[in-house]
């Protein structure tokens, strides 16, 4: 076997790996941090999105970028949930962790069909969580405590086994 050939089977492999472990569902519970530090970060829409934002709805912050694989993949599932919730007062943020620019944002925003707000410049956010790896999905209950941590694609029953505990105090009594 040549070095040129040798090489390219261990880039092969590692690439293989990264993609493996990128797929992979890993939970840590207790999360490393009980609060996020505050931050005063900007939507794409233009709007602020503080930590004082966190208190009230269940919220679902999703860390992710246009160029990873599992973010794409994930996407569509995380609008559909939002978009189910919505009565519950759940509330799923997107935030760039990625370092893509507004333009590239808004495309792929486009592509999935998203309402749900995507915030800019999340990545350091994403470090206070103590995680490096797109994607990452925190939940935060209703009084502002991060519940659980998701690191890697979330599935929407994992999600669901999660969030709908943290809902079901606030949901609105319906009278009959």
């Amino acid at each position: 076997m040549t070095a040129a050939t040798w090489l390219k089977v261990v880039a092969v492999s590692i690439m293989a790996a990264v993609l493996y472990l990128s797929y992979q569902q890993h939970d840590l519970f207790p999360s490393r941090v009980e609060r996020l530090p505050p931050f005063d970060l900007t939507t794409l829409d233009g709007d602020s999105f503080t930590d004082q934002d966190l208190e009230g709805p269940v919220t679902v912050l999703n860390f992710f970028a246009t160029w990873c694989g599992p973010c794409n993949a994930e996407m569509p599932m995380l609008q559909r949930f939002a978009d189910h919730h919505a009565e519950e007062g759940l509330r799923v943020v997107a935030l760039s962790a990625g370092g893509d620019d507004r333009l590239r944002l808004r495309k792929f925003a486009a592509r999935h069909r998203l309402t749900i707000p995507i915030v800019l410049e999340g990545e350091h956010l994403l470090e206070a969580v103590g995680v490096s790896m797109l994607p990452t999905t925190v939940v935060v209950d209703s009084t502002g405590r991060v519940a659980h941590v998701f690191v890697g694609l979330v599935t929407q029953k994992r999600l669901e086994a999660v969030v709908t505990p943290l809902l079901a105090p606030n949901t609105p009594t319906r009278s009959g």
